[in-house]
């Protein structure tokens, strides 16, 4: 009989889980609350780029990322979107392109540097453009522009990173 071990990527996910849930449920209004440009509440998506790298080393978004990084002691951002809506607005041969996974075939999204450094550094995967890929898919949907899209989508993941509910690393011990 073959018995299975929970991988640390594994008990990362679920305590992951459980974080997101208790921070959701308990509060933080603004990433619940109505996107600018009116509809359904929003989802914040975050993930644990070590639990995630972890998992697959070989993954695109993987290849220059280091346990030892500033992103390896914060959560990082996938996403901002609305349940059940995206490509808004996209063209189909445009959203057909995006869904085939070479995202930094995309079109160019335009942002503030200011706003450009911070993605950077909150979503590694951007250099593989999925910050292109996720303005098309779930941004194009909340607001109007790239820029916003983002600048609230990082404020939220900043506070998120803030809060009290943190998982620990191997790096940097959870902070109670």
């Amino acid at each position: 009989m073959k018995t299975k071990t929970a991988s640390l990527s594994q008990v990362a996910s679920t305590f992951f889980v459980a974080c997101v849930s208790f921070f959701l449920a308990g509060g933080l209004a603004a990433a619940q609350s109505a996107p600018e440009g009116g509809g359904g509440k929003e989802v914040l998506s975050v993930g644990w780029q070590s639990g995630y790298c972890a998992a697959r080393p070989k993954s695109r978004g993987c290849a220059d990322f280091s346990a030892t990084s500033a992103a390896a002691l914060r959560f990082s951002l996938n996403s901002r979107f609305q349940i059940r809506r995206s490509y808004c607005g996209i063209e189909d041969g445009v959203r057909q392109q995006a869904r085939k996974g070479k995202w930094t075939d995309l079109p160019e999204i335009t942002l503030a540097s200011g706003t450009r450094e911070r993605l950077l550094a909150a979503m590694p995967a951007a250099r593989v453009g999925m910050d292109r890929q996720q303005w098309l898919r779930s941004g194009s949907c909340v607001t109007t522009s790239a820029e916003a899209y983002y600048s609230r989508s990082l404020d939220l993941l900043d506070q998120f990173n803030a809060s009290p509910c943190r998982c620990s690393s191997p790096a940097r011990p959870a902070v109670r």
